[in-house]
């Protein structure tokens, strides 16, 4: 029995056997948009009022594509891109009902350019729409940078917990390379999911079967499918774009880079920004169009990459200036500087452990003095040191008795006597005396009245 789902204007559409609710959903909206936007929109508690609550939506929105672009990678229509593709048409309902409008109008003044086949009028549609709503722009290109915060955050980070020079150093490679390869896989990961799309937007209109449109479309945007090139072509536009833009400068060559004064670098980027965002983006709509072409569609190259490139440049370059501006300069440090600082790291490092082993010992210490072994073991060198004092002093008392000679090496005799028992005994027996009961009980030893040396 066939299934139906209603949509917004109440009709009808079919579900396609073992499709689930979401995807149906998709499938009517890419097929008769219509259906939805002449639905009475819902009051919604949390649509924005004003322009500042549609540019933090935009920068949301945006972060949630750069992540998708990100899981694309692994094949378009995969679990996490369709999640993360459904949270950010979430965000589409939070805007006003005038950003709602305005975008409307900006898509179709960019198909209205598209169809006339000028390369001006899609340029001046790319250009009108970010001049339209700059701070909407800002924030979107400012969003996209989301993939990046990570490895930006890592090295302070990493002071912050004054990490050993060599994991800093670690640290500091990952956050270097990093951007690069996030880079690469967005670009690899943007063109795939733009080739899906529109695969599957084009077959599902023409044929109206939703598994064979969705098997053509996986196929299209295959590694092993026919459009590895504008797939590998993405990766290097994202490379590029990565290490020259505004992804630049938040690494630790980006921020020595920072040094050379707020206009320079500003200046610098902006332009930088501008031509591989621009470039990038004007890459994604061309494999979009060869993509389509090699499916049997009659679609000009060129059409919609000038605006496209446009566009999306114009938003790359209104998001450079602002993080170059943010960007703080980090002193260059000489290699005697930084040597001192890897020294001076390592001597810490070195009283820190030295300290937390005399505080070990400290503790092993006490727990051994409140233990029953610590009297015993007192009692024991008492005793020892008792009968090594008796002996000296013996010694003493037989060379006094006897002849001139004797009295002589009885001074020598005396002096050691008295020695050892003032840097021996009597420290010896400061400590034993408090704990002479207790340690002759747990000997069972006699007890040995201790004796103050004369």
């Amino acid at each position: 029995m066939a299934k139906y789902i209603k949509l917004p204007d109440n009709s009808l559409f079919p579900v396609a056997e073992g499709e689930d609710y979401s995807t149906a959903m998709r499938a009517a909206y890419l097929k008769y948009p219509d259906a939805f936007g002449d639905a009475p929109a819902k009051p919604s508690a949390a649509q924005n009022t004003g322009p500042f609550g549609d540019a933090i939506t935009a920068a949301k929105q945006a972060a949630l594509g750069s992540a998708k672009a990100l899981t694309d990678i692994a094949g378009a229509n995969n679990f996490a891109s369709n999640y993360l593709e459904e949270k950010a048409k979430g965000q589409q309902a939070q805007y006003s009902p005038a950003a709602q409008e305005e975008m409307k109008a900006q898509a179709e003044r960019m198909k209205a350019a598209e169809a006339s086949g000028s390369t001006l009028e899609e340029i001046k549609a790319g250009a009108l729409n970010v001049a339209e709503a700059p701070l909407r722009s800002l924030a979107q290109g400012i969003g996209s940078l989301a993939p990046y915060a990570p490895a930006m955050l890592l090295g302070p980070i990493g002071g912050a917990l004054r990490l050993a020079p060599a994991t800093m150093r670690a640290l500091t490679g990952i956050a270097e390379v990093a951007p690069k390869v996030l880079g690469t896989a967005q670009g690899v990961g943007t063109v795939k999911g733009s080739i899906y799309d529109a695969v599957y937007k084009n077959e599902l209109d023409a044929t109206g079967n939703e598994q064979v449109a969705r098997n053509k479309a996986e196929a299209a945007q295959s590694y092993t499918g026919n459009n590895l090139d504008n797939l590998l072509a993405g990766g290097v536009f994202g490379f590029v774009a990565v290490s020259t833009g505004a992804e630049k400068l938040l690494t630790k060559s980006g921020a020595q880079k920072a040094a050379q004064g707020f206009k320079r670098r500003a200046g610098q980027a902006v332009g930088e920004e501008f031509l591989t965002e621009g470039a990038q983006g004007g890459q994604e709509r061309f494999a979009q169009n060869i993509a389509l072409q090699r499916e049997g569609v009659d679609i000009p190259a060129m059409q919609g990459v000038a605006g496209q490139a446009v566009q999306e440049g114009l938003v790359g370059a209104l998001t450079a200036g602002p993080v170059a501006a943010l960007r703080s300069p980090t002193p260059t440090l000489s290699p005697q500087q930084v040597q001192a600082q890897e020294q001076a790291a390592i001597q810490q490092q070195a009283q820190a452990q030295a300290q937390a082993q005399a505080a070990q010992a400290k503790a092993a210490e006490d727990a051994y003095k409140q233990s029953d072994q610590y009297p015993i073991d007192l009692g024991n060198k008492f005793d020892e040191v008792n009968a090594q004092r008796l002996k000296l002093q013996e010694r003493a008392d037989t060379l006094k008795r006897g002849d001139v000679v004797d009295r002589e090496n009885y001074k020598y005799a005396k002096q050691e006597s008295d020695q050892f028992n003032k840097t021996v005994y009597t420290p010896l027996l400061q400590e034993y005396a408090p704990l002479r009961d207790r340690s002759n009980a747990l000997r069972g030893a006699a007890p040995i009245t201790p004796v103050q040396p004369t």
